[in-house]
C-alpha cells in the first residue's frame, strides 16, 4: 500500500524497502529508488504478484487487513512473514499506525516528530474551523461515470471532511457506498469534490454533462464550489499516510475558503471556473464573492 510505504520512508526506514506498489511514488526517493532497480514494484493493492514477493525474500511483509487478509493463507503457504496492519478511519488510526510500525522496527522515537506534524495541523485546521459553518460536502471517488461512489461516515476522507469543517452528505453511510443521483439531488451540496488520477478538466465536465447533469443545478455549482483534485493532491486525500495533515488542510482550503484561502496549486482545479465561458466565470466569481 501506498500509505505503508510512506509512513517507512518518513520514518528514515527507506534502506530496507525492497518491494512496492505500482502506486508508490511519494517521497520521490522511491520513484528513483524503482527507476535504478534498488526497489522492485509487485503490482497494485489489490493485484499483488505473489511470486515477485517471494522472489525478493523479505525478512517482512507489511500489509493492510483491507485489502490482503484474504491473502493470509496464501502468504502462510509461501512461508511469508506478514505483519497486517489495521485499516485507518481517521487520525488516531494513522497515528496508531505510524507508531505501530515504529515499534516494530524498534524507532520509536522517529515517530513523534512525524505524528507531531500531524497533531500540529489537526489542530491549527480545528481551531479555526470551530465557530464556523458547517457546507454541505460532497466528495466523488471518480468521475460520475465510475459509478457515483463516496466516503461513508466511518472512512478517513470522510473524518478528513468533518474535521476540516464540512458537513459529509454521505456521513449517514458505511465505508465507500455509491450514491443515487436522487441522493445527490435531494442532498443539494455546496461544496462538490471529485478525486481522479491524471484527468482534465473538460473531460470531466463531459463526463459530468453525460452522467450527472443534475450536479449543474446544485448550490455547489452555482457557487463556483466545484472542485477536481489529482496527481500529488489525490494521493494526499486519499493515502491515510503521514500525509494527512497537509490533507486536512488542502480539504480545510476547499470548504473554507473564506478562512484559509483558495488552493494555488496546479492539482487543485476549480472545475466551475475552468469551464465557464468569460460571462459564466464572472457570474460565478460574483456569487463567491456575495
Amino acid at each position: 500500500m501506498p500509505s505503508i510505504t510512506e509512513i517507512l520512508f518518513a520514518l528514515g526506514l527507506g534502506q530496507y524497502v525492497v518491494g512496492v506498489t505500482t502506486y508508490c511514488n511519494y517521497p520521490p526517493e522511491v520513484v528513483e529508488l524503482v527507476k535504478e532497480g534498488r526497489v522492485s514494484t509487485v503490482g497494485g493493492p489489490w493485484t499483488v504478484d505473489l511470486e515477485k514477493v517471494l522472489s525478493l525474500k523479505p525478512d517482512l511483509v507489511l500489509a493492510m487487513v483491507s485489502p490482503h487478509a484474504k491473502l493470509k493463507e496464501k502468504f502462510a503457504e509461501l512461508g511469508l512473514r506478514v505483519f497486517f496492519l489495521p485499516d485507518a478511519r481517521n487520525v488516531d488510526d494513522v497515528i496508531a499506525t505510524i507508531r505501530l510500525v515504529a515499534a516494530i522496527f524498534g524507532v520509536e522515537g522517529r515517530a513523534e516528530p512525524v505524528v507531531k506534524a500531524i497533531e500540529d495541523s489537526v489542530a491549527r485546521v480545528r481551531s479555526a474551523v470551530a465557530s464556523a459553518g458547517r457546507p454541505r460536502v460532497l466528495y466523488l471517488i471518480g468521475p460520475p461515470s465510475w459509478g457515483l461512489y463516496s466516503a461513508g461516515g466511518d472512512t478517513f476522507i470522510g473524518w478528513l471532511i468533518e474535521a476540516a469543517g464540512g458537513s459529509n452528505v454521505a456521513r449517514v453511510y458505511s465505508s465507500w457506498p455509491r450514491l443515487s443521483r436522487e441522493f445527490i439531488v435531494s442532498q443539494d451540496p455546496e461544496v462538490v469534490i471529485i478525486s481522479v488520477m491524471g484527468a482534465d478538466a473538460k473531460a470531466i465536465y463531459t463526463d459530468i454533462l453525460t452522467n450527472l447533469p443534475e450536479l449543474l443545478e446544485t448550490t455547489a455549482w452555482r457557487n463556483g464550489r466545484v472542485y477536481l483534485i489529482t496527481g500529488e493532491a489525490d494521493d494526499m486525500v486519499s493515502r491515510p499516510g503521514p500525509r494527512i495533515g497537509r490533507a486536512l488542510e488542502l480539504l480545510a482550503q476547499l470548504i473554507h475558503p473564506e478562512i484559509f484561502g483558495e488552493p494555488t496549486r496546479v492539482d487543485v482545479i476549480n472545475l466551475v471556473k475552468a469551464v465557464a465561458t468569460p460571462t459564466q466565470a464572472t457570474a460565478a466569481e460574483t456569487l463567491v464573492a456575495t
